[in-house]
């Protein structure tokens, strides 16, 4: 049986950009894991080695309902490993590719579970810049789990496609796209776009190469899908790009706007006081804020 550290690889759960991802097992305490381990192509490059350790280092310190845990990170062989929390689910990325027919209250329920789990992550300095269906996985009870924190902060702009480019283009925001600095704000905007797909089934930007798409992201705004869909796509993009000073708190980019059922906001504060037992019951809240004030293009979208 192959080991990586102390943990017993079982199988292969998947292939991405950064490397592979394994089911194992941590013989110690008898508990599955996620293991996931760079490629060496990267892990051979001193400064990305570095990022993705001090970058999972960060990570682990994040404990949210909705992120999965990270459990350990070590080095075998001269390759490193993060070992995480094993979430039995589907990503998001498969339920929209079968276009499943999903009830607008669990899609709502979904992206705010995203929203929450990215506000506590904001709030302790961490900022995913990775968002994509593909790291949003949900559980058969309806939980949302985002995954690959600690490792999105190694896109970078100096690999081409050949060198392995990470990250998806599609739900980059236009900062990250134009190699300029990158904040809480492109999460909002990944949010946006997911938004927009989930609704829709179909990503708000698309072309026949990336460099298309790139430019669509720049320049161009999303196709028209109806009222309440651009009401969500609204929130979303009000709050982008709306100057670029200290993040402040704004609405939610879900929705369309606040919620206007007078529980959600206080039962918020009382999560964000780490009450556990105010966490209205599943799938019976709207979303209620985000940690960001900014706008972009969703807007004139919606108005459109």
């Amino acid at each position: 049986m192959e080991t990586i550290g102390k943990y017993q690889v079982h199988k292969v759960l998947g292939h991405g950009g950064m490397g592979t991802v394994y089911e194992a097992l941590d013989p110690v305490i008898q508990r599955k894991v996620a293991l996931k381990t760079m490629i060496p192509a990267l892990a051979d490059a001193p400064e990305l080695r570095l990022r993705f350790l001090r970058e999972a280092q960060a990570a682990g310190g994040l404990r949210h309902r909705n992120i999965v845990t990270v459990y350990d990170l070590g080095e075998d062989k001269g390759r490193p490993y993060i070992a995480m929390e094993y979430i039995d689910g589907t990503d998001l990325e498969k339920i929209i590719q079968n276009r499943e027919p999903l009830s607008l209250e669990w899609k709502l329920d979904v992206l705010r579970q995203v929203c929450e789990g990215l506000s506590y992550a904001h709030r302790h300095g961490i900022v995913h810049r990775d968002i994509k269906p593909a790291n949003i996985r949900v559980t058969p009870d309806g939980e949302v789990k985002i995954m690959d924190f600690g490792i999105a902060h190694l896109q970078s702009s100096n690999l081409t496609k050949s060198g392995l480019v990470l990250g998806t283009v599609h739900y980059m925001s236009p900062e990250q796209i134009d190699g300029n600095k990158v904040d809480l704000r492109a999460d909002v905007f990944s949010v946006g776009a997911i938004a927009y797909e989930l609704f829709a089934y179909k990503r708000p930007f698309e072309a026949e190469s990336i460099t298309g798409v790139m430019y669509q992201i720049m320049h161009d705004r999303p196709g028209r899908q109806g009222a309440a869909h651009h009401a969500v796509l609204a929130r979303a993009g009000a709050h982008h790009h709306e100057g670029h000073g200290a993040p402040g708190r704004g609405a939610l980019p879900v929705a369309g706007g606040h919620a206007q059922r007078p529980g959600v906001a206080g039962a918020r504060d009382r999560l964000e006081a780490g009450d556990a037992h105010a966490r209205p019951r599943h799938g019976r809240t709207m979303p209620t804020r985000w940690p960001c004030r900014s706008t972009w293009r969703w807007r004139s979208a919606a108005r459109s």
